[in-house]
């Protein structure tokens, strides 16, 4: 529910009476206003508070969204123009590509999840199949562009989706989960699990220009 949630879409989208206020609609909604996104709008604005801010902590702030910017648009630091606009296909490819991954996955929350389901369509329901395939890489892409939007539009900082854990997670585990032989095994598909989920901060562009 909370996935199809994150992707409602309306026409209006985040406005008027049927507006919906979700991922899909915030991630729309910036792309629409893509043509406001200038570099030198974007400098001039300035980092939050401003006014508390020194000058040092300015110049550095400006140095650092120059360079976020120059990756945006695709031009090095000497190209650079205060004319320079972040692309809207940048936006485009990101919502297509969040659109694949979800069509992939809505079925089977429609079918095998979610309150459609019937016990004929449950027949034979492997969660674990499921919870590590379609849904899995429906959240990478969710998390990717939680992670884009949050560059773009907010300095607050963002780490992982995985909530992090001071210490040995498995320590203090009164019921073992699994069989002492098989500890290493838990520990390192919790490893490469954070792994992954720290890979889904990068939204950047790929082969192609794609994100």
């Amino acid at each position: 529910m909370g996935l199809r949630r994150l992707m409602d879409k309306e026409k209006n989208g985040l406005y008027g009476k049927r507006g919906v206020y979700s991922l899909w609609a915030l991630l729309d909604d910036v792309g629409r206003h893509s043509h406001l996104l200038v570099r030198d709008a974007i400098i001039r604005l300035g980092p939050p508070q401003k006014e508390r801010c020194g000058e040092v902590f300015r110049h550095d702030w400006a140095c650092t969204k120059n360079q976020f910017i120059d990756e945006l648009v695709g031009v090095s630091d000497a190209k650079r123009s205060p004319h320079d606009r972040i692309p809207q296909d940048l936006f485009d490819t990101r919502r297509k590509t969040l659109e694949g991954k979800f069509a992939n996955a809505e079925n089977l929350i429609n079918k095998e999840i979610a309150h459609p389901a019937t016990p004929d369509s449950r027949r034979g329901f492997n969660y674990q199949e499921i919870l590590w395939g379609d849904l899995y890489d429906f959240h990478a892409e969710l998390c990717k562009t939680a992670h884009f939007l949050q560059d773009i539009i907010s300095e607050s900082g963002m780490n992982s989706f995985l909530r992090p854990f001071q210490g040995d997670e498995l320590q203090y585990l009164s019921r073992p989960m699994v069989a002492e032989p098989d500890f290493q095994k838990l520990a390192d598909r919790w490893a490469k699990l954070e792994g992954e989920y720290k890979s889904w901060r990068s939204w950047r562009r790929t082969e192609k220009g794609s994100n």
